[in-house]
């Protein structure tokens, strides 16, 4: 069914030109729509101030924004969890992009992790029906492109804490339990997060580069969660690292464009 509509039924549904075709796509795993797009857009006129930013001009995916330099476009969609963002990947890949690209947050598992740290994820643990529809190997894991991985890791601060390896996709935050992290956390489990098996799935269908670069927010295996005082205490460094994931994301998309 729609797994077989092509791009061209696609624009025509959605009145865009023919020739419409982007160049990647950015995903801000986060609940917080209005913050993460003013982060966005503060960052570009900072280090691309060519760049022009405005909401997607076509329905249903007008609630993202469209950046455009003089040589390529960008969609930008701040998704919490994966049901709509399968959606998005799937149009944005369909319609020619070379990267997709993950900034979100993750709740730590690793032992002698901590908030603020990154983790660059190298696979995610198939979590439901949008990794596995694209995913449908008996493989547990879906993996991020290595390249890209490595390409977005030479862009960080070297003076950030960086983890690789592999995280847990989990949708159902509330519904985690202190059981669930310590099996997760023995598994290996760098972190858990909500997003990257459905960025990894959906990009690997259509043969597109995916990866994550992730912060942790609340660190579950030292049981500092949202409501920990040193959660609240950490904001800013928190805040500070994640416009760190926007730049080397945005610089890496935007690579050669401006």
């Amino acid at each position: 069914m729609y797994k077989s509509v092509e791009a061209k039924e696609y624009k025509k549904h959605f009145e865009m030109p023919e020739d419409y075709r982007i160049d990647g796509v950015l995903i801000s795993g986060t609940w917080q729509v209005d913050r993460e797009f003013e982060r966005v857009e503060q960052l570009l006129k900072q280090s691309h101030p060519s760049a022009k930013i405005q909401p997607i001009p076509y329905r249903f995916v007008s609630i993202g924004r469209e950046i455009t330099t003089d040589k390529g476009r960008y969609w930008v969609f701040v998704m919490y969890g994966g049901a709509m963002l399968s959606e998005f990947l799937h149009l944005g890949s369909l319609f020619g992009s070379k990267k997709n690209i993950l900034v979100g947050l993750a709740g730590g598992l690793k032992p002698g992790i901590k908030m603020a740290d990154i983790i660059l994820p190298s696979a995610s643990f198939k979590d439901g029906s949008m990794s596995t529809m694209y995913d449908p190997s008996d493989n547990e894991l879906v993996h991020a492109d290595k390249g890209l991985t490595s390409s977005l890791k030479t862009r960080l601060d070297p003076k950030l804490a960086i983890h690789e390896g592999k995280t847990m996709t989990c949708q159902a935050m509330m519904g985690e339990s202190a059981e669930d992290v310590k099996k997760w956390s023995t598994a290996g489990y760098l972190a858990v997060e909500m997003e990257a098996a459905t960025v990894f799935a959906v990009s690997k269908h259509f043969k597109v580069p995916a990866a994550a670069v992730l912060s942790i927010a609340d660190n579950l295996i030292e049981e500092e969660t949202v409501m920990h005082e040193k959660y609240e205490a950490l904001a800013e460094i928190r805040s500070n690292v994640r416009n760190e994931q926007y730049r080397i994301a945005l610089d890496e998309l935007l690579a050669g464009n401006t």
